[in-house]
C-alpha cells in the first residue's frame, strides 16, 4: 500500500497503470515472462471485409506492438507535414485559418498502408508482388472510365441485358467504386479472361501437369471457396483438383490423357484437403454447367446441389 498510494494519489490513470504493472513484473517476474509468451503464442492478423469497407485487427506481444507503434507514429508524422505543406501552397498566409485536407483518423490509415507497400518490396526472399483482381466487364469499364472524367455523359443499359450489367467487385464480392476501378486500370496491370456461360474461366497462361501459377489462378478467380455442398472452406490452403483424373505421363494441356483428363480451367475445380482427397477414395464425380457444381456419387444419384453464386 506504501509503494502505490502515493503515485495513485499524484498520476493519472495511464501513469499509475505503468506503476502497477511495473509492480507486478517485480512481484512475479516469472508471471510477466509467462504474459510476454502467451502474448506472442497468441499474435495474430484478422482482416474482415464487410460491405464496400474492411477491418484490419492485429494482436501480440507488447515489445513489438510499441515498434510498431512508434514506425506509424512517424508515418502519420510525415502525412501530417504533408497536409500542412499543402494547405501552405494552397492558401499561403492564409493557410492557418482553413482545415487540413485529411482528418487525423484518415492520415493514420494512409500512413499504415504507406507502411505495408513499403513492406511489400522487402521481403526476406525477394519482393512480394501483390495482385488484386477486380472483376468488371467491358461496358462497365468504359462507362467507369467516362463519367470519371466527364460526370453525367452516360450510362449502362438497361440491366434485362445480362451483358450490360453492372460488375465491378473483387474476388472475395467486395464492391469497388467505379473511380477506383479508373485507377487500377490507369496505374494497374489490365488481364483480359476468358469465360464460358457458366462463369468458367476458359484459359488463363500457359500449361502444368499441376494446377500452378496461372492455371491455378484461373480457377480461382471462379471462387476461392470449396465447391462440395455445404463445405464453408477458403482462402489460400484451398486445392485445385481435376475433375475428370489426370494419369500417366505428362500431356499437353489441351491433349488428353487416357482418362481424358487436361490441365486448363476448365477440368479444375477449388476444394479443400478432405474433399479433394474424399472425390478419389470414394470414386465421386465432380461437374459444372450453367447452374453450377453437382456431385454425384459412384451410383450416379447426385449430392444435394450448390446452386451458383
Amino acid at each position: 500500500e506504501n509503494v502505490l498510494l502515493q503515485p495513485a494519489k499524484v498520476l493519472l490513470l495511464r501513469e499509475f497503470r505503468v506503476v502497477c504493472q511495473r509492480w507486478l513484473a517485480h512481484l512475479d517476474p516469472d508471471g510477466a515472462h509467462r504474459d510476454h509468451q502467451l502474448a506472442r503464442e497468441h499474435r495474430n492478423v484478422r482482416c474482415i471485409t464487410h460491405k464496400a469497407g474492411h477491418e484490419l485487427f492485429a494482436q501480440g506481444d507488447a515489445l513489438t506492438g510499441d515498434i510498431l507503434t512508434e514506425i506509424i507514429n512517424q508515418h502519420i508524422q510525415a502525412e501530417y507535414d504533408t497536409d500542412v505543406a499543402f494547405r501552405l501552397a494552397e492558401w499561403g498566409e492564409l493557410a492557418d485559418r482553413y482545415p487540413l485536407p485529411r482528418t487525423n483518423n484518415q492520415r493514420r490509415y494512409d500512413a499504415f498502408v504507406t507502411v505495408m507497400l513499403k513492406g511489400a518490396g522487402r521481403a526476406g526472399h525477394g519482393p512480394i508482388q501483390t495482385t488484386i483482381n477486380i472483376f468488371t466487364n467491358e461496358h462497365t469499364l468504359t462507362w467507369a472510365i467516362r463519367n470519371r472524367f466527364t460526370p453525367g455523359s452516360s450510362d449502362l443499359a438497361h440491366p434485362d441485358t445480362s451483358d450490360r450489367l453492372y460488375l465491378c467487385h473483387t474476388a472475395s464480392g467486395a464492391p469497388v467504386n467505379p473511380h477506383d476501378l479508373v485507377t487500377a486500370a490507369l496505374i494497374g496491370n489490365i488481364r483480359r479472361v476468358i469465360t464460358d456461360t457458366a462463369g468458367r474461366v476458359i484459359d488463363l497462361g500457359r500449361s502444368s501437369r499441376l494446377f500452378t501459377g496461372a492455371a491455378r489462378q484461373a480457377v480461382l478467380l471462379t471462387g476461392n471457396q470449396c465447391c462440395w455442398p455445404g463445405c464453408e472452406q477458403r482462402g489460400q490452403h484451398i486445392q485445385i483438383d481435376h475433375l475428370t483424373p489426370v494419369t500417366g505421363p505428362h500431356r499437353d494441356r489441351n491433349t488428353p490423357n487416357r482418362n481424358g483428363g487436361m490441365t486448363n480451367p476448365l477440368n479444375g475445380g477449388p476444394m479443400c484437403g478432405p474433399h479433394n482427397r474424399a472425390k478419389h477414395t470414394n470414386k465421386f464425380t465432380v461437374t459444372r454447367t450453367n447452374t453450377g457444381w453437382h456431385h454425384y456419387r459412384p451410383d450416379n444419384t447426385e449430392i444435394a446441389p450448390r446452386t451458383q453464386t
